[in-house]
């Protein structure tokens, strides 16, 4: 096969683009989507402050999740079979773990008081 004929099969980089950007959304579109779905299984009659109650703690054992995947290096079932080593605070290779802020960090990533729909005594001046 010659350069020329490798040159014209390449894919557009539109298409890389589009497609890698779809996959976020629809990522991030079915994460919000099945926390809000088991905030109305919990929650039938959510108030404001009841969903933020709720919310909270999900998005801090997400981040986590996220943390333990990205950082530690720990799948499910490596937290399963031993726990003992994912506690120990070191990832699967033996380095250090990140600071512990790291999950906070991701947790609160979005959140910001001054958007949320409180009652207006409680919002911030």
């Amino acid at each position: 096969m010659s350069t020329t004929a490798a040159a014209t099969s390449r894919v557009p980089e539109w298409f890389d683009l589009s497609l890698i950007l779809s996959f976020a959304f629809n990522g991030l579109l079915l994460g919000v989507l099945s926390v809000r779905q088991m905030e109305r299984l919990f929650l039938p009659n959510p108030t404001t402050i009841g969903s933020w109650l709720f919310l909270y703690p999900i998005m801090v054992l997400n981040a986590l999740g996220v943390y333990t995947g990205r950082y530690l290096r720990y799948n499910s079932w490596d937290i399963i079979s031993d726990p003992l080593a994912a506690a120990a605070g070191h990832d699967k290779h033996g380095g250090p773990s990140p600071p512990e802020s790291t999950c906070l960090e991701h947790g609160t990533l979005f959140f910001d008081p001054a958007d949320a729909d409180l009652p207006p005594a409680a919002k911030r001046e």
